[in-house]
């Protein structure tokens, strides 16, 4: 195999590929999946911060990300950090490797089918992404990797196909841990970031799965929530299914899906395997060497090619009996989950039929040959007497002759040991006893002691026959019997003594030894050869065992979905998905992180939410600290993930519309990022937001401006939200302690105000916290209150109290005042203009008349009206 040593190790790589034409940065990008052998597409014109490839990355998680250097060094930077923050190790390439002028001779090689008409359109629209596909090519060597040619997939990479998440928003969410699964060995290494292993994250939450599979896929599903409403039903109809059908999810979870082996590593041992023989066999095709030749690689492993094909190969990632029993007894059980899902017939069965079914059987009967296979080559007695994995004795004639033989050979040395035996007793002047070996078993070096019986169970034997990697077989006697075998020992030939023990053999039994080693060694190579013949048949079976590991590891998610909804104490419901909606509305909606925490302590105070895109789209929620705002906030972006994952949600109702992307400010410093203060990270991030978000976009926003001064804080929130609300005009979570921000809602059309509960006794200075959301807003965030629950002194407390007492009432004057004036001068305006009025027209009658006595009539009838009218200007 001519693949790279890097690519052992490796699952998916992606590489990428920036073009900057009148300041408009062109992406091209391309992923490669080494077991699936895909090759998926995108461009897409990114922003200055890169968010889209930051999302990407999230969403892909790759093992290393290759790329070409550019002459904007700032944005390759921007990426640099990006990558870093991602943990995703980076290589520049040259940019030979970028070249694409053989690409479609290339995919002749490479593709399924090889027909370079199907693939015209990435050719031509998809320019930038192609010359990615070339460095990976060039990069994994994958034009002389047989198990790359005629088999890989080329398709599109659609980025509006999912809900984008960016690291702000998995870290405030608690979406998962910085996980990577270790696809490439046998063993699942996961490495965990030490500060978050002991929090639970919606990962640990949802992962009930009882396969590697499953998990590895549950991930996959968690940081890739799609947006196709259509799947989203799909999903649900599915968890529903085992919701309902408790006994069903029950006996697939607990009997089944535990005997499911990791179909992941058997595929990539299949794989690996696979490509190894086909590199082996054209080797020995092109050559005319009649000895065997041995080829040595840097992953240690052996490859013997002989002339007649019988290959002997071994390897840390080559396949082996085991593996293809593992893979039996899984095909095995997945027969018996068809069969037991194909017994449903409740409302959700055509969801049942498509998703699962269908193509499990389909699946089912491609890869019948392979369970005939196995039965016919492998010893099933022998592996549950001896648990060794071997060709079935009655497979071939001449592995049945040797196997005669050497069981043959194997009895006349156990007569030999009950000889040496009785001559023992002899001299130790004990009656010679007559004992009779029975047909036992040596298989592979290994003794079966099991189905010795004797004449007399009661005799204990002195001698023993024990193995020895020199000798083969010795016999083994007790360090007091030593005088006896020294009385023969022209006969008793001594080897070696031990503390408590000698060892020694005779001329007969070194002949035995000899014969037995000789047809043990053409055994074990006929075994041996047989066993990768089996192997070379089994591995052609890899791309319907792709099949089936996608299809069982769905079945393990939605068991575990089912099994969550089913074993929780509050109720988890179908969220009702609606595409372009205007209606966010969830009734007694819980955090289920938190919720799973407080189950055995208390019980977890649930809350509604009611928004709608052009009367309420804007929620702004004050109160007190710690009463439950950023739980709120988080709970309900965490809740809608839930939603496009397919997945119950923790609601009594919810309603809830297909969003493009998430994006959270919550916390400090939720992303560390060297060199720049905590202001000015969050400063980052909203502007990101504000750059990037768009009218179908879910903005949660937790104290932004805290990090300044009070009034320019609140200056920048103020703008921030309107700008969310007249501009943007998504749906937002605005958590603040500036209560001036609850005057949106008299001054603009979209906010509504809603505060959390807190009970306050004055008297004794304390508070309690309701965490219950109501209508309104709270005129104070009684901090100093918080401050006495975490027992700072009396006499700080008491001097907190007093100042911020005194800080209030200044602030709270100076706010009344400003809106009394205000108001005042509204009023006074109206009452001017009507005053105004009036008097013209008082005055016109008084003066329009010619003769004195008539003006002094009029005079006297408008003199009090004008005289009130003056008094109140």
């Amino acid at each position: 195999m001519s693949c790279t040593d890097e690519c052992e190790d490796k699952s998916r790589v992606i590489s990428f590929n920036l073009d900057v034409r009148n300041n408009i940065r062109y992406v091209g990008i391309c992923i490669y999946d080494i077991y699936s052998n895909e090759f998926s597409l995108c461009e897409y014109i990114e922003n200055e911060h890169f968010t889209v490839l930051e999302s990407i990355l999230l969403q892909t998680r790759p093992s290393s990300c290759l790329y070409l250097s550019h002459n904007e060094k700032i944005d390759e930077k921007r990426i640099n950090l990006i990558l870093n923050l991602c943990d995703i190790k980076s290589k520049e390439l040259p940019k030979i490797y970028y070249e694409s002028c053989s690409i479609e001779n290339d995919l002749m090689k490479l593709l399924k089918g090889s027909d370079i008409k199907q693939c015209v359109h990435f050719l031509t629209d998809l320019q930038l992404a192609c010359k990615c596909l070339c460095s990976i090519v060039k990069h994994l060597d994958l034009l002389n990797d047989n198990g790359s040619i005629n088999k890989c997939i080329l398709k599109n990479y659609h980025i509006n196909k999912y809900l984008k998440l960016d690291k702000a928003a998995m870290v405030a969410l608690n979406i998962y841990d910085d996980i990577h699964i270790d696809y490439g060995s046998n063993k699942n290494t996961t490495k965990i970031n030490s500060s978050s292993a002991n929090t639970l994250t919606l990962y640990k939450f949802l992962n009930k799965c009882k396969t590697k599979i499953g998990q590895r896929k549950l991930l996959n599903w968690i940081i890739h929530p799609i947006r196709d409403e259509k799947k989203i039903n799909e999903r649900l109809d599915m968890v529903e299914i085992f919701k309902e059908e408790s006994v069903i999810r029950s006996i697939i979870q607990s009997d089944y899906l535990r005997k499911v082996c990791d179909l992941q590593i058997i595929i990539k041992k299949f794989k690996t395997t696979s490509s190894y023989l086909n590199d082996t066999k054209d080797n020995i095709k092109g050559s005319n060497n009649n000895d065997n030749i041995y080829d040595h690689n840097n992953n240690n492993t052996m490859i013997m090619k002989k002339k007649n094909y019988n290959i002997i190969f071994k390897s840390k990632h080559s396949c082996n009996l085991e593996d293809l029993v593992k893979l039996y007894d899984t095909i095995v059980v997945s027969k018996k989950i068809y069969y037991l899902l194909n017994d449903y017939k409740g409302t959700n069965q055509d969801t049942l039929n498509k998703k699962i079914l269908k193509p499990l059987g389909e699946c089912l009967i491609k890869l019948e040959p392979y369970l005939k296979l196995i039965e016919l080559t492998i010893d099933f007695e022998e592996i549950e007497k001896q648990n060794n994995y071997l060709i079935s004795r009655t497979f071939d004639d001449d592995l049945d002759l040797l196997a005669t033989q050497k069981d043959n050979i194997y009895n006349l040395i156990k007569e030999h040991r009950l000889e040496v035996e009785e001559d023992i007793q002899y001299l130790k002047g004990k009656e010679k006893i007559k004992k009779k070996a029975t047909t036992s078993k040596l298989i592979g070096g290994t003794i079966n002691n099991s189905n010795n019986n004797y004449n007399n169970n009661n005799i204990k034997e002195d001698i023993k026959l024990v193995e020895c990697n020199i000798n083969i077989f010795l016999f083994r006697a007790v360090k007091k019997d030593i005088n006896y075998i020294q009385e023969r020992k022209n006969i008793y030939i001594q080897v070696r003594m031990n503390k408590n023990e000698i060892l020694f053999h005779t001329n007969k039994l070194k002949n035995l030894c000899r014969q037995y080693e000789h047809i043990l060694n053409q055994y074990n190579i006929a075994q041996e050869s047989l066993a990768h013949k089996a192997i070379q048949v089994a591995c052609s079976y890899w791309e319907p065992i792709i099949i089936l590991s996608k299809i069982i590891s769905d079945i393990d998610i939605f068991c575990s979905f089912g099994f969550i909804c089913c074993s929780s104490i509050s109720t988890y419901v179908r969220p009702e998905i609606e595409e372009n909606g205007h209606i966010l509305h969830m009734k007694n909606s819980r955090h289920p992180l938190v919720e799973s925490n407080l189950l055995l302590i208390n019980n977890f105070i649930p809350n509604d939410v009611y928004m709608n895109k052009d009367i309420t789209r804007l929620n702004i929620i004050t109160g007190p600290n710690m009463g439950g705002k950023s739980t709120y906030i988080r709970q309900i972006a965490l809740i809608c993930v839930m939603a496009h994952i397919g997945c119950f949600v923790p609601c009594t109702y919810a309603k809830i519309p297909i969003f493009t992307q998430i994006m959270c400010r919550v916390g400090s410093s939720d992303i560390q990022l060297k060199g720049i203060s905590t202001f000015f990270s969050e400063m980052i991030e909203i502007a990101a937001i504000i750059k990037n978000a768009d009218q179908n976009s879910l903005i949660i926003i937790d104290e932004l401006g805290r990090g300044t001064s009070t009034y320019e804080g609140f200056g920048i929130s103020w703008s921030v939200a309107h700008y969310i609300l007249n501009t943007i005009k998504c749906f937002c979570l605005f958590a603040t302690h500036f209560h001036e921000m609850s005057n949106l809602e008299d001054e603009y059309k979209g906010v509504i105000n809603n505060h959390v509960g807190a009970k306050i006794d004055t008297e004794k200075k304390k508070i309690s916290f309701l965490y219950e959301i109501k209508k309104g807003y709270a005129d104070k965030s009684y901090g100093v209150y918080v401050a006495q629950i975490a027992q700072l002194p009396k006499s700080v407390i008491h001097k907190a109290f007093q100042k911020s007492k005194e800080l209030e009432s200044v602030e709270n004057r100076h706010y009344f005042k400003k809106k009394l004036l205000t108001q005042t001068n509204q009023q006074n305006d109206t009452n001017h203009t009507s005053n105004y009025n009036k008097s013209i027209s008082y005055l016109k009658e008084i003066f329009n008349v010619t003769h004195e006595q008539e003006f002094l009539t009029a005079f006297k009838k408008y003199k009090h009206e004008l005289k009130n009218i003056f008094n109140e200007i």
